[in-house]
């Protein structure tokens, strides 16, 4: 894709790049948890939406929001967030998904980061069901993450936080390293998102965590995260493949044995989507086929599993 400038342009601090899809009465929640400021650039990007985004626009005007739509015949927000990079012109890049919202105080506690040397601050998150208001556990994972390098900053736990989050959400990422390694996102249906995640990850230099909660992801039916569809799936599982190949041939021989990624990981997958025989014996033709090992985890190894069932027999017998 084309960006707007290397270093980006105008007295821009922050670009804050939204992809929505009828969404309408959602987005209006979010946009209000932005601060209206000059330094702030907010840009909006519909992916053909069906519902009438007459009343939005009309809406988003008002805040001096910049508008553009996905013409293409490629449904994604992946080419909706593209389209927002071509033209975000803040020295630093936040995205947020049409019906999550910021919390309140979020950019006094980001912007003192716009003077840092860092490529990648990550901040904590929480979650709520859109049906109740009830918290949700959707940011459990990326939580934990977090407290974990913040509570001991070991390279082990840098390595999980850098590739295993891999949604863009509450992530203060630096523009003209987006820019100056044209890091984009791919734009699929399902898991567009990872790969951004993972190059910006692999090329920052310096990251830093905050654990201050400053996001909240709402949890809906529906959504496109619990698809079980086979083309979701199968699309789920290629760019897993596409993630284990690039990381592969990008970190260092002690990042990718602690990354552990054998193809017994993806396995878990079969479970998650409750995929068919068949689909589990595509699965693993893919993985050979892309260099993929289907072999146990590290954690599984002869020096360990031996004792385990030693143990079981033993104790069975009685001796």
């Amino acid at each position: 894709i084309k960006f707007s400038g290397e270093n980006g342009m105008g007295d821009k601090k922050l670009s804050i790049i939204i992809p929505h899809y009828n969404s309408c009465s959602l987005v209006k929640k979010l946009i209000d948890s932005i601060p209206e400021r000059e330094e702030i650039q907010v840009i909006l990007v519909d992916d053909n939406s069906t519902e009438d985004t007459a009343d939005l626009q009309g809406y988003i005007k008002k805040r001096q929001i910049e508008f553009y739509r996905n013409d293409s015949d490629t449904h994604s927000a992946g080419r909706c967030r593209n389209i927002g990079l071509q033209h975000a012109e803040g020295e630093w890049l936040l995205f947020a998904d049409a019906d999550d919202f910021f919390l309140e105080g979020f950019y006094n506690i980001i912007s003192p980061y716009f003077d840092k040397e860092y490529d990648i601050v990550y901040f904590a998150s929480t979650s709520i069901n859109l049906k109740d208001g009830k918290v949700s556990n959707r940011h459990m994972s990326i939580c934990n993450l977090i407290h974990n390098y913040a509570t001991a900053p070991t390279k082990e736990n840098e390595v999980q936080l850098r590739y295993e989050y891999v949604g863009p959400i509450a992530k203060l990422v630096r523009g003209s390293m987006v820019r100056q390694k044209q890091i984009s996102f791919d734009e699929l249906r399902v898991a567009n998102d990872v790969m951004f995640s993972v190059e910006c990850a692999a090329n920052a230099q310096k990251i830093a965590v905050n654990e201050t909660v400053i996001y909240c992801i709402t949890k809906s039916e529906g959504s496109l995260i619990t698809s079980i569809k086979r083309e979701d799936v199968r699309t789920r599982f290629k760019v897993a493949v596409k993630k284990y190949k690039y990381l592969k041939s990008h970190v260092d021989r002690e990042t990718w044995i602690m990354l552990d990624l054998r193809g017994d990981r993806y396995t878990k997958m079969f479970k998650k989507y409750k995929m068919g025989t068949g689909e589990k014996i595509w699965a693993w033709c893919y993985m050979l086929i892309n260099g993929v090992r289907p072999c146990v985890s590290r954690q599984v190894n002869m020096r360990n599993v031996i004792p385990k069932i030693a143990g079981k027999i033993f104790k069975k017998s009685g001796t």
